[in-house]
């Protein structure tokens, strides 16, 4: 026995060594960059990136990536603001647009039809990828408040389809150590250490692909048949319920904070190619063909229903740019079934400008 615990503790003693080089190792030089340290956001700035694309064919073979000093995507923040409009668009990959270059984002093309007609817009991209409105508020509260831009332009959706929040981690900018639940406590603790933060960034990767929000090339030919039999439809929505009801709440506070600053909030809905539609490049009926586990109707059903929590919000006499309704479910704007290409983001670009036309003042 007690050569067992020799061992056990000669076992345990290596391990901690181990774990106290990486994070020393990690502390000095860290090979991932992430956006999320615990429930803190961490924005890179002053960075410009020149990837070679070779596993996705729809987009460019170059692609020209780069964050400004303030660690959004655009030009640099004005010396003299008040003599723009100046607007941020917030959201997760689907504003990030982290596959397209800087030019070539619908942000940036926002920005350069929206001058066509005032000639005095300042825009930048804070779009983060797999970015929740969880991730918006804390973005909203740490960051874009204190630039009080004109307008938030917040596209919202994809990340939050069943995503709830905990019912103990109602303050996510965690300070200091919490003891009052196993699970906030450590949450807290890894705000401390480097190895946990990769850590959890990791699992927060890991969970993104297992709800397919990754970046691959996929096409509606490329599924095979496999309709959704209705109690499994039904199943599927009415299981979204109390997902809702907590989206709703997240969408009026992300409203509430923008007003509260005088800052104007216009909300977008999540367009996205599948749905019970033919797709006008390939084809093929999408509304049968299986896409992570259900058919695409039933896919689009569920996100509309988050997109509907949006569309309420014109109740409140918030602004709504309805995408999800006028962006056509055509495979030649997309490179996924969420994910623009070069023409899809000029095709949003040019949607949203006819729209925002109706709404800057």
């Amino acid at each position: 026995m007690k050569k067992i615990v020799k061992y056990f503790l000669t076992i345990l003693f290596g391990v901690f060594l181990a774990l106290l080089f990486l994070e020393l190792t990690l502390r000095i030089w860290h090979p991932l960059k992430y956006t999320v340290r615990g429930d803190k956001i961490i924005l890179a700035s002053n960075i410009k990136v020149k990837m070679k694309n070779n596993w996705i064919k729809k987009l460019d073979d170059t692609i020209y990536y780069s964050r400004n000093s303030i660690g959004l995507r655009g030009e640099e923040y004005p010396a003299d603001p008040s003599q723009y409009i100046t607007i941020i668009t917030v959201g997760g990959s689907t504003t990030e647009c982290k596959f397209l270059s800087d030019q070539k984002t619908w942000p940036e093309l926002l920005k350069q039809d929206l001058n066509k007609v005032y000639g005095n817009i300042w825009l930048n991209n804070a779009g983060l990828d797999g970015h929740s409105t969880f991730g918006h508020l804390i973005l909203l509260n740490d960051y874009i408040v204190k630039f009080h831009p004109a307008y938030i332009l917040f596209l919202v959706g994809a990340n939050d389809v069943e995503l709830d929040r905990p019912a103990d981690l109602d303050d996510q900018d965690i300070k200091g150590i919490h003891g009052h639940s196993l699970k906030y406590f450590f949450k807290s603790l890894i705000n401390y250490s480097e190895v946990g933060s990769m850590l959890l960034a990791l699992y927060r990767n890991h969970l993104a692909y297992s709800k397919g929000l990754v970046h691959k090339e996929r096409d509606p030919d490329q599924l095979g048949l496999g309709p959704t039999d209705s109690l499994t439809r039904e199943r599927k929505l009415d299981e979204q319920r109390d997902f809702l009801s907590n989206y709703a709440g997240r969408l009026k506070e992300l409203a509430s904070i923008s007003l509260r600053n005088g800052i104007q909030p216009v909300f977008i809905t999540q367009p996205a190619l599948y749905g019970n539609v033919i797709d006008s490049t390939t084809g093929v009926y999408m509304g049968d063909r299986n896409l992570d586990g259900f058919d695409c109707s039933t896919l689009w059903a569920v996100l509309e229903l988050y997109n509907n929590e949006v569309r309420k919000l014109r109740f409140s006499g918030i602004a709504v740019i309805d995408l999800a309704a006028a962006m056509p479910k055509d495979s030649k704007y997309y490179y996924d079934f969420m994910h623009y290409t070069n023409r899809g983001a000029a095709k949003v670009a040019s949607i949203l400008t006819d729209s925002l036309r109706f709404i800057i003042k």
